[in-house]
Order: structure tokens, then C-alpha cells, then sequence
């Protein structure tokens, strides 16, 4: 009975996947990154929403199930 559930990580996995790119190019358009300096590691800009993706699929995931 652990796997009940299943589909909802199934559903989080594919909506994290798919809304990752997304929220990078928002955060590329609109300027929202990380730019590099002399105590940063990275040597190109990265962007910082790539949370956003991983919280959304939560959040949908979360709503969905205690709609249900």
C-alpha cells in the first residue's frame, strides 16, 4: 500500500519537468539571475527560478489532492 499514491508523484514529476524550462526562460527574459562576481563559483549567469518550477508542481499536486 506504500505505492497508493503513485500518481501523484508521477504528476509532480512530469509537471516539475515541464515547468522548469519555463520559469528559466521567464528568469532569462526578465533578468532574474545570479550574475557571477569574486565570491561566486559559477562563471556565466544562472538563473533563480528554477524553484518556482519544484514548488508549483507542489503546490498543484497538494491542491489537487485535497480537492479531491
Amino acid at each position: 500500500m506504500i505505492w497508493a499514491g503513485w500518481y501523484l508523484f508521477a504528476f509532480a514529476l512530469v509537471s516539475s519537468a515541464l515547468l522548469t524550462p519555463l520559469c528559466r526562460t521567464l528568469a532569462l527574459r526578465t533578468g532574474f539571475l545570479d550574475t557571477p562576481g569574486p565570491r561566486k563559483l559559477q562563471s556565466e549567469p544562472v538563473p533563480y527560478l528554477g524553484g518556482l518550477a519544484v514548488f508549483l508542481s507542489f503546490a498543484l499536486v497538494l491542491g489537487g489532492h485535497l480537492g479531491a
